[in-house]
């Protein structure tokens, strides 16, 4: 089992913080300012994440053997 935990970020970071990140995203709408990231940018990102837990898991399943792991483009 993997636990992560950020409790020692101060509550109104982005790092890992939905709630700070979504609120950092409206207020730049609200000041015409672009977001920090294109909506391809995010979903790209979005995907490597995915991308990633499953070659955790694969790995994990595998016994963490150190073969190639392949990650479609």
């Amino acid at each position: 089992m993997r636990t992560e935990t950020f409790g020692h970020h101060a509550h109104n970071t982005t790092h890992h913080n939905s709630p700070g990140m979504i609120s950092d995203f409206a207020m730049r709408c609200r000041d015409g300012i672009d977001p920090v990231a294109s909506a391809e940018d995010a979903y790209r990102t979005t995907i490597l994440g995915h991308i990633c837990e499953e070659a955790v898991q694969a790995a994990i399943a595998d016994g963490w053997s150190s073969g190639v792991k392949s990650i479609p483009s």
